[in-house]
């Protein structure tokens, strides 16, 4: 979606606002005859807070064009000296009689121009080549680069080559943004290192912290709160008693769900092997029905996914062992949220049914849950009337996060919880953390696969430990 927009974004503003010169002079200027192999490039429009980067990325364009031999580029000091005499600038126009115009007074046949915006930290640039006779778009060629400025001359080079139709070294392209994107990684570690050694920590727990293999984690501050449902609360189950619970102690809970690339640095590292895979596979929805799937683990749930995604097909013993591993590699108390410190996580001080409010079809700004897609896919299933767009489980932070700022604590994946499933009590608890033994562990939160009186804040679920399914993940906990 945004290499389309970059690309409309360059149709209508390849060039600048100059086009009103053209009608008051119109009638006084000659006829130029247009030399079809003569090209001349105007200045990339930068919409990002550097605009200094124009020139040098211009020039990086106009060189690479010299050098393919295909055209004769008009120098820029030339330009300069024509577009002056008529009161207009490097950056052009934008209507296509003012693009015609403007080659005519340069004679020539074609016009290059483009344009630079960044989203996050990503460089999309776009480079258009224009027909003077017909002020029409004949190539556009887009890039782009998650890199530093002074990077942005390679991504300069490859975009003339493409709209040129030039092969371009696929291979050391990819191996350039590697390294590029390993720098800024880097870069960014080193910063966020030195800002937690000389932030101040007298005043407690640091509200925001990311581990070693970049995991964040928010800090919950200690409290009282109203746990499981009131009796008229839509979609209420009979094990949501309602009763006061307090927290004493404050607690990090994980900012996110732990995703596929982070679970992968521990089977890398431990050389672990999951349940799903070492006992015939993990359940799955397949064919409108959920069924074991030999094969099915969580790095083939059945879907397709990113390292970004929530992780899958993972049972409540896998989980340990991978707290087993990181509490080790890092020295510190990792473990899963007890189910109280799940479900005051995910009110954050709200009574409603869900974080965001009653009404179940706002899910789609908050949550990823059964939708408008899930039902072109499975037709017969029953929805939240709303579109989240995906019908499997979506990327980490897809969503609006809740006032604690956490996200996906509704919907996209269920969540194991420490706790063996128990009966609430019906009087106020300090520190609850379950009962003493049990055969099922809780699961919190809902999925992607579920419909409205289950992605609620107080709905429970619970499974077997070594259950798996391809809606089934966890999120961290940590003791200050």
């Amino acid at each position: 979606m945004r290499r389309s927009i970059q690309a409309l974004f360059a149709l209508f503003f390849v060039f600048l606002t100059v086009s009103g010169a053209f009608a008051a002079d119109k009638k006084n200027k000659p006829e130029t005859k247009l030399i079809d192999n003569y090209i001349a490039v105007f200045d990339f429009k930068v919409n990002t807070g550097d605009k200094d980067i124009s020139v040098p990325l211009t020039e990086s364009v106009r060189r690479e064009i010299v050098m393919s031999g295909k055209y004769t580029v008009i120098d820029r000091g030339n330009m300069e000296k024509v577009l002056g005499e008529h009161k207009l600038q490097m950056s052009g126009c934008v209507t296509g009689e003012c693009i015609v115009e403007t080659g005519q007074l340069l004679g020539v046949g074609k016009l290059i121009g483009g344009t630079v915006s960044m989203v996050g930290k990503t460089y999309y640039l776009t480079l258009s080549l224009i027909s003077v006779k017909t002020g029409e778009i004949e190539n556009i060629a887009e890039d782009t680069c998650k890199c530093e400025v002074d990077e942005l001359l390679g991504s300069t080079k490859r975009l003339a080559k493409k709209l040129l139709g030039g092969k371009v070294d696929q291979s050391a392209e990819a191996a350039a943004r590697a390294e590029a994107a390993a720098r800024v990684k880097a870069e960014e570690i080193e910063r966020a290192k030195t800002a937690e050694i000389v932030k101040a920590k007298a005043t407690g727990p640091e509200p925001r912290i990311t581990n070693s293999i970049d995991m964040p984690f928010v800090y919950i501050k200690p409290g009282t709160f109203m746990m499981g449902s009131p009796s008229g609360e839509t979609g209420r189950d009979n094990d949501e008693t309602q009763h006061q619970v307090t927290l004493t102690k404050g607690f990090y809970m994980g900012e996110t769900e732990v995703t596929v690339g982070q679970w992968r640095i521990f089977i890398r590292d431990a050389g672990y092997k999951t349940e799903a895979e070492t006992g015939g596979g993990a359940i799955v929805w397949s064919a409108g029905k959920w069924e074991k799937k030999e094969g099915s683990y969580w790095d083939n749930p059945g879907f397709t996914q990113s390292d970004n995604h929530p992780v899958t097909c993972i049972s409540w013993n896998d989980v340990q062992a991978f707290i087993r591993w990181i509490n080790r590699k890092e020295g510190v108390d990792y473990r899963l949220p007890t189910e109280a410190e799940w479900e005051y996580s995910c009110r954050d001080g709200t009574q409603a049914a869900r974080f965001w409010g009653e009404d179940p079809d706002q899910a789609c700004d908050y949550a990823n849950v059964a939708d408008q897609t899930a039902k072109n896919k499975w037709p017969n299933w029953f929805i939240h009337n709303c579109d989240d767009h995906y019908a499997e489980t979506a990327p980490v932070r897809s969503y609006k996060p809740n006032g604690f700022g956490l996200y996906d604590v509704i919907g996209n994946v269920w969540e194991w919880c420490q706790d063996w499933k128990g009966d609430y009590p019906t009087s106020s608890v300090t520190d609850p953390t379950g009962p003493y033994s049990g055969s099922r562990r809780v699961g919190r939160g809902g999925s992607c696969f579920n419909f409205a009186w289950i992605c609620r804040s107080a709905f429970r679920n619970d499974r077997t430990p070594e259950f798996r399914s391809n809606d089934l993940g966890f999120r961290l906990s940590k003791t200050p």
